[in-house]
């Protein structure tokens, strides 16, 4: 059938219906089974098949198409060669040509699909749905635009998706992105990579790129920030150039600024946090106090960390927050539990010649704290920040040595250096002495002589803060009698232990006692001569 000047004539059309004044016009009437409604409708098709448009000039151009499917008003008015499409609206693929396997359905959609394409997978495999969907595309390829004017600036962007009132209305070159919301990405121009769903997800983005927003005005203000992932209404809101950000929930990062490589997982979690870098917060609120912390953690409902380099466990408003390593149920602020018969340990590392410590402080920040120095190798006790009186109070070292009052103690256990006053005091001080420990027992020999060979002392400390009058022994002259009892240090100074005099004294005591008790014997043996002489001299005095 055609429609020739008003009226319907019956000829051999080759199995194709044109309907309108011109169309068809061209057609070789073979069995190319087009049908062609609308004046001008197929005008210039020559050879092209299976062709079905309806509207005024749709199909205008075609030439050999075959397959493409238009409906509306210059509905794939230029395409000539181009195969397999589907046009639906007024001017929808308007300037296609050649490319084949387009969708576009609503007022010019496609407008400007193929200007310019030279390759061949240019301009191909679109699908535009809503008025004026990528109307400016010219050379993108295999994108998917649903919504009013959706991707409507891309021109030579590849593979991607906009669903949504004016989804990524500004796109150009931008590729691979995938968009779902109104407005979503409206502003990008040359971000790749992206994904955004929600309300004005990510609206403002240009540049930015490998980024994805889910959720209401998720990621709005970015412009150049990548690698971002914002889950929930407002997180990351006001991002702008802030990269490697991770944000879960409501108002999660929401003042985050330039902030790179922070992590928020909670409702407000790090909300706080403009320009802060590597930032941690996970729980309801839990937040950093100031906008500029790095490297600072909180952990827990409303946890908050005051300052960089640090970490904090749970709420800070609560009146305390207990922490359980292998238990459920800890009993204290750290409770370690060791399972399965495995030993527990709590383990603090430093580097090399560095200290590692662990403080026992009161609310006043005063307190004592237990010091590892690698510096010098040695365990320190300090008491910290009182009045007057801070300093080092025990050292202990490798090999054993215990000091009180010295950091260089030169025995298992020594109280205080020469001459500094120290003083130690207990109710009894046990040494160990079983006969079944020991072996060559022998007596000590001459104690008396070995006692007379020492002498007691009045004297000061040469230096020292202890100007009193001292009482004492040099250690010299007991060891030129005694000399197990006296220790030289790798100074080469003198001590002794004054305990150890006790076996000396116990010996010549009792070598003085047996003297004493010779004497007595032989005074008593005296009294007695004497009171012998006395009666003889009485008995003779009476005879006279």
């Amino acid at each position: 059938f055609v429609f020739d000047e008003g009226r319907i004539n019956v000829k051999n059309t080759g199995s194709s219906v044109f309907m309108g004044n011109g169309a068809g016009n061209s057609d070789d009437l073979t069995s190319n089974m087009n049908v062609f409604v609308g004046d001008e409708s197929g005008y210039s098709n020559t050879t092209g098949s299976k062709n079905t448009s309806t509207g005024y000039r749709s199909l205008h151009e075609n030439l050999s198409g075959n397959k493409s499917t238009a409906f509306g008003f210059n509905t794939l008015f230029s395409n000539t060669t181009g195969h397999s499409s589907v046009a639906v609206g007024a001017s929808a693929l308007y300037k296609n040509t050649v490319k084949s396997n387009l969708v576009a359905i609503g007022d010019s959609a496609l407008f400007n699909n193929g200007t310019g394409a030279t390759i061949w997978w240019e301009s191909s495999g679109n699908t535009a749905i809503g008025s004026k969907t990528l109307f400016s595309n010219t050379r993108g390829y295999r994108n998917t635009a649903i919504g009013f004017k959706a991707l409507y600036s891309n021109t030579t962007g590849n593979l991607n998706t906009a669903n949504g009132y004016e989804a990524m209305y500004s796109n150009t070159t931008g590729y691979k992105n995938t968009v779902n919301g109104y407005e979503a990405m409206y502003s990008n121009t040359t971000g790749y990579q992206n994904t955004a769903n929600g309300y004005y997800a990510m609206f403002s983005n240009t540049s930015g790129y490998r980024n994805s927003a889910n959720g209401y005005n998720s990621l709005y203000y970015n412009t150049t920030g990548s690698n971002n992932t914002a889950n929930g209404s407002y997180a990351l809101y006001n991002n702008t150039t802030g990269t490697y950000n991770a944000a879960v929930g409501l108002s999660s990062s929401e003042q985050n600024l330039s902030g790179i490589k922070n992590t928020s997982v909670g409702c407000f979690a790090l909300s706080v946090n403009e320009t802060g870098n590597n930032n941690t917060a996970v729980g309801y609120d839990a937040n950093v106090v100031s906008s500029n912390l790095h490297y600072a953690t909180a952990l827990g409902s409303e946890a908050y960390v005051n300052q960089s380099n640090s970490l904090v466990l749970g709420g800070t408003d609560t009146a305390y927050v207990r922490v359980g390593i292998g238990t459920g149920t800890p009993g204290s602020l750290l409770d370690v539990v060791s399972q399965s018969s495995t030993n527990a340990d709590v383990r603090i590392l430093s580097p090399d010649s560095y200290k590692s410590s662990l403080k026992l402080f009161e609310q006043g920040n005063y307190g004592y704290e237990l010091q590892y120095d690698g510096n010098v190798d040695k365990l320190f006790l300090w008491s910290r920040t009182f009045v007057n009186n801070e300093g080092i109070r025990m050292t202990w070292l490798k090999n054993g040595n215990v000091g009180i009052g010295t950091q260089t103690p030169s025995y298992r256990l020594q109280v205080g250096e020469a001459g500094d006053g120290s003083q130690a005091r207990a109710n009894a001080w046990n040494t160990f002495s079983d006969r079944r420990w020991k072996t060559n027992i022998t007596k000590i020999d001459n104690p008396i002589t070995k006692l007379q060979n020492i002498n007691g002392y009045y004297y000061n400390w040469k230096s020292s803060k202890d100007k009193s009058r001292q009482v004492g022994v040099i250690a010299q002259e007991v060891e030129s009698v005694l000399p197990e009892i006296v220790s030289t240090d790798e100074n080469g100074y003198k001590s002794l232990d004054y305990s150890k005099l006790t076996p000396l004294l116990i010996e010549a005591v009792k070598q003085q006692q047996k003297t004493i008790t010779e004497l007595q014997q032989k005074l008593q043996e005296m009294e007695t001569l004497k009171q012998r002489l006395d009666k003889i001299e009485k008995l003779i005095s009476g005879k006279q």
